[in-house]
């Protein structure tokens, strides 16, 4: 089999390399030893700090050893000998402070991978034991339109799932919809009045969010209509056939405009609403009496984690569902029956106490039997305004995330505008600034300027890179932030052309392109023929493109996609200093030069499929 790029992450063989030269001088084969990225300056790519772990442990397990080697340092220092001697991946080593070692890969390394990258593309490192993965993301309710809450889950939730595709595990995507519960008694009475017809013809369902706001008030304000609206709860949930109907008429309207949604961020998720559950409930309540694992405490059946002071409460008193039930009852499905190895739950940091009960609940009931199985709340903050308060309209309401899309679309199209003003500008001033002689020229000059930027694009494709990019920069800076804290939704700073944003990358991309279109040199005679390092700069732009699959790694185990978003902004500023210390075309070095920017624009690519960005090439 043709030999992959990054078949394994640097980082991955480095740590071995010295876990195999501890192994050899010492007999203690420490599968522990850190070996991690060194940042605090480009002089070194790693460092590891093993001594201080390993050598009291030896020295108390063999007198003779402290003989071999009387400190610390001399530990390292005999390490570091050792695998120095492998010139291909070791550029160079260094110890400071006794027992930090540093290591830099080598030249003929950085080439091997920077060819196989040039032949092969850029690819993620598929796992060698791949697992079957449940992500449960985005959960919008059913009779409320989708709001600025549910933005992270969504698109944090579509990345991660891309993620560990890319790895090759086996990912089920699961939506799992408020469509079940006792606000669904109101809703159906409010449509009994509003649509009494509802059986026989389709309810005109416009504004959902009205609908519910007015079903919700008859209900806190109108006892008989409330009485009425628990009595529907109680028949919907007993399969009274006129309430299903009504019920799934909610479901389907609100499923249409959830899918919009879904369409405009390129969501894949497959509904698994809270009423799939609810046949189960019963059986997994069986299982966990039947385990001893539940106590009735004040009229509830209650199910108590140890050392925590909350209990998960299974049966309320009165002998309906919660969340609690629910919860549990996808956790059993998702454990024995879909048989995950692990489960993934976005959902907002101040969940993280329910879920905790949760996978400590399905842990006692042994459906949760760690390390075989894990289970992680994949946390995130809240978005919030310029002021730090939830994002709410003029009128107070919570921000629609319909509406969020449409104005990122709308600046986006004027952020366009606005360059291509600006390029216009620049040209014309370019051109008056030309002596008498150089005129003409300039004028026919102008003129194939003007004409290669209308057929650049056409209206609609404007139209396209518009939503591309405001669709973008909204995905960019919700991901690249610290997940678990909150963030100010700025329209401006999402679409700034300067410093980390989907803009300055995607125009780092754009240029990319253009300097392979400009370079007339086709790809396929790019990628026939060996890369070879010309420029130092170049050297430091491989160093950091080996790092891609440890970068994926992390995420895969920390679930922290910011790291991807801080791998693809280091990787575009490295490209941007190249291009002012050395001349990429019509030079002795062009074709080299060329192949790391066609390297360089394939693992941009990569990461932003991986964030769910779509790219344009030309603008």
């Amino acid at each position: 089999m043709e030999k992959k790029f990054l078949s394994k992450s640097t980082v991955g063989l480095v740590k071995g390399l010295v876990v195999r030269a501890v192994e050899e001088l010492t007999g203690l084969r420490d599968e522990n030893i850190s070996v991690i990225p060194f940042s605090k300056s480009g002089e070194f790519d790693y460092q590891s700090v093993f001594a201080p772990k390993i050598y009291p442990q030896l020295e108390k397990k063999d007198p003779e050893f402290k003989v071999k080697f009387p400190t610390q340092e001399s530990l390292v220092e005999a390490i570091q000998k050792r695998i120095s001697e492998d010139k291909k991946l070791i550029q160079s080593t260094k110890v400071i402070d006794k027992v930090f070692l540093l290591i830099l890969v080598g030249d003929e390394y950085l080439e091997e991978q920077m060819n196989g990258l040039l032949k092969n593309g850029a690819e993620v490192e598929r796992d060698e034991n791949p697992q079957h993965i449940v992500v449960d993301f985005s959960s919008p309710n059913i009779a409320k339109e989708m709001h600025v809450g549910h933005l992270r889950s969504t698109i944090l939730g579509e990345s991660i799932c891309r993620v560990l595709e890319a790895k090759g595990h086996k990912v089920k995507r699961m939506n799992h919809l408020g469509d079940w519960g006792t606000q669904f008694g109101m809703l159906i009475a409010h449509m009994q009045d509003s649509f009494p017809e509802y059986l026989t013809t389709m309810p005109n369902l416009k504004d959902l969010e009205t609908f519910y706001k007015q079903s919700k008030k008859r209900f806190d304000e109108d006892a008989a209509f409330k009485e009425r609206a628990q009595k529907l709860v109680v028949k919907l949930q007993s399969g009274d056939e006129d309430c299903l109907k009504a019920w799934r008429i909610l479901c389907d309207v609100s499923r249409s405009f959830f899918n919009l949604i879904y369409k405009r961020l390129d969501i894949t998720v497959e509904e698994f609403g809270e009423s799939f559950y609810n046949p189960m409930i019963p059986g997994v309540l069986d299982i966990l009496k039947e385990k001893n694992l539940t106590t009735m405490d004040k009229g509830a059946l209650c199910m108590f984690i140890p050392k925590k002071k909350l209990p998960l409460m299974v049966v309320k008193s009165d002998g309906g569902y919660n969340y609690d039930t629910t919860d549990m009852a996808a956790a059993w499905y998702r454990l024995t029956q879909l048989k995950a190895d692990r489960v993934i739950i976005l959902t907002d940091v101040g969940q993280y106490p329910h879920f905790e009960l949760i996978f400590e609940g399905a842990k006692l009931a042994g459906w949760h039997v760690p390390p075989k199985t894990r289970m992680d709340h994949m946390g995130f903050g809240l978005v919030t305004g310029a002021d730090g308060q939830k994002i709410k309209t003029r009128s107070g309401e919570t921000a629609k995330l319909m509406d969020l899309i449409d104005e990122a679309t709308d600046r986006a199209r004027k952020e366009l505008q606005s360059r291509e003003e600006a390029e216009q500008e620049a040209e014309e001033k370019k051109n008056e600034e030309k002596k008498p002689e150089e005129a003409e020229d300039g004028q026919a000059k102008k003129k194939e300027f003007d004409a290669q930027k209308k057929t650049q694009l056409s209206e609609e494709e404007f139209g396209k890179a518009a939503e591309v990019l405001g669709v973008a920069a909204i995905k960019y800076f919700d991901m690249r932030q610290n997940r678990i804290q909150n963030y100010k939704f700025d329209y401006d700073q999402m679409l700034s052309q300067k410093g980390d944003t989907a803009v300055y990358l995607m125009y780092a991309f754009i240029r990319l392109s253009s300097i392979l279109r400009k370079g007339g040199v086709s790809e396929e005679e790019l990628r026939a023929t060996p890369f070879k390092f010309t420029h130092p700069q170049e050297r430091v732009i491989a160093r950091h493109l080996v790092r891609f699959n440890e970068v994926i790694e992390m995420i895969v185990d920390q679930l922290t996609l910011n790291k991807l978003c801080e791998y693809l902004y280091a990787l575009s500023c490295k490209i941007a200093e190249s291009y002012g210390q050395y001349k990429i075309l019509k030079n002795d070095d062009t074709v080299q030069r060329l192949k790391l920017i066609l390297i360089s624009r394939d693992m941009m690519a990569t990461c932003f499929n991986l964030l769910n960005i779509k790219t344009i090439d030309r603008i």
